[in-house]
């Protein structure tokens, strides 16, 4: 299983060291904008000037991943955003 993580959190960050090992996960962190950037984006998000809803194409749970990345896999060339639930 591939991540990539992207923005930085304000504070410690929990990581399950043992599951990313057991399940072969391989993460990557990506900063492809600046924290100004980012801020403005989650500030218009949080008020509603943003609706990010008809962006997000499918939401699965952790333990579905897998069959996320397949179903991307087949969608070709298709924009996908998925949200991966952890609880």
């Amino acid at each position: 299983m591939r991540a990539t993580a992207v923005g930085l959190p304000h504070a410690q960050f929990p990581l399950d060291y043992e599951r990313l090992v057991l399940k072969q996960v391989l993460l990557r962190g990506s900063k492809g904008h600046n924290f100004d950037e980012f801020k403005t984006v989650i500030n218009a998000m949080a008020s509603g000037r943003i609706s990010v809803k008809k962006y997000i194409s499918r939401r699965i749970k952790l333990e579905e991943v897998q069959a996320g990345f397949e179903a991307m896999k087949a969608a070709r060339g298709l924009d996908t955003k998925v949200i991966i639930e952890t609880q």
